[in-house]
């Protein structure tokens, strides 16, 4: 919770500070540690529900809970594919980024429409569409799994194609820096034009963000992949039992990555060290 909290809110206040917040992948990572910072939050009442072995709050504070821990997700997933195909762009269509509209504004409206999304598709179940129920073995309050599968069902879909896009984006990424490929794309009059830092500077910034992202992203999904197997399984088997104690740790395991993405930016970014 104290290194959610306060690590985000550090890592917000660098990148608003710094001149690095000029850029759209800094957009990103700022959007990402607002997601994180107010995530991190939800640890306060599921820590007091792990202690009192019930939850503290009431039936609206779980349904309130349940909204946000449903539209992080989806925001986070949804984001976690944006920032692969900004890093594809950028690395790839080094010459050509503007013309794919990765530009910071289209960026901010992006991500606008990303949490609009989100947050809609989280209230549904407060409407009609399933329900959020509190599940002591997680601690948290969640969808119901029994009262509407086609909910649960429409989420994963979401989930599942953010995950192949992303393997896709890191893929060629992975292939295009092998060859040095950002060297390749910049078009010869684009060289010819002065810049305070050479070519070769810029694609080695952009190579170092890109691989931190890389492990963001990359360490998003491995953190929630535990949680989500055992939720599948109990959706297609109902009445499968998982034992308690593996239930609350791929719990935490998957909040987990709302408190360590702070270390990961001070291992691989100098500016936020």
């Amino acid at each position: 919770f104290v290194t959610g909290v306060a690590g985000n809110l550090l890592v917000m206040i660098v990148s608003i500070m710094n001149s690095f917040h000029k850029t759209t992948a800094n957009i990103f990572i700022l959007n990402l540690a607002v997601a994180d910072l107010l995530a991190s939050c939800g640890f306060a009442f599921m820590l007091s529900s792990l202690l009192q072995g019930e939850w503290p709050l009431g039936d609206f504070a779980c349904k309130l809970h349940g909204v946000l821990v449903m539209a992080f997700s989806v925001a986070s997933s949804l984001s976690a594919s944006a920032m692969s195909i900004n890093r594809y762009t950028t690395i790839i269509y080094a010459s050509k980024q503007k013309s794919i509209t990765f530009t910071r504004n289209w960026t901010k409206i992006m991500l606008a429409f990303l949490w609009l999304f989100s947050a809609i598709f989280a209230i549904l179940p407060l409407v009609g569409w399933s329900r959020y129920t509190y599940f002591p073995a997680k601690a948290i309050c969640f969808i119901s799994y029994t009262e509407s599968r086609s909910y649960i069902i429409t989420f994963y879909t979401l989930v599942a194609p953010c995950c192949l896009v992303t393997i896709f984006c890191y893929s060629r990424i992975y292939i295009a820096i092998k060859k040095n490929s950002p060297m390749r794309v910049a078009s010869p009059s684009q060289k010819r034009k002065p810049s305070p830092r050479k070519p070769d500077s810029n694609s080695a910034v952009e190579t170092r963000v890109t691989i931190m992202i890389f492990v963001v992203v990359f360490w998003y999904f491995t953190s929630l992949a535990p949680f989500n197997v055992i939720n599948l399984m109990v959706i297609w088997k109902p009445g499968f039992q998982i034992p308690p104690w593996v239930d609350i740790l791929t719990t935490l395991f998957a909040l987990s990555n709302h408190a360590t993405n702070v270390f990961i930016y001070a291992v691989l970014n100098r500016t936020y060290r």
